[in-house]
């Protein structure tokens, strides 16, 4: 391959491109956890959409969070 002394080779133009890809994958995943509206985050009675199941004391069924909160709320 022939190439200026001034030039960037393929290979390095390449690792450029994916370094860059990466960091704005990266900045865009942060910044979309960070900034999330709480309607995002939480359901309507505050229950986080991301929460663990429990087992029921009696059943040792696994519920949901959310059928937890909705059955003492109701």
């Amino acid at each position: 391959m022939a190439q200026g002394d001034d030039g960037m080779t393929a290979e390095r133009q390449f690792a450029v491109l994916v370094l860059l890809i990466v960091i704005g994958g990266a900045a865009a995943f942060f910044h979309l956890a960070s900034a999330a509206p709480a309607s995002l985050r939480f359901s309507q009675n505050g229950v986080p959409f991301y929460a663990h199941s429990v087992q029921h004391p009696e059943s040792g069924k696994c519920l949901s969070t959310r059928e937890l909160v909705q059955h003492f709320l109701n």
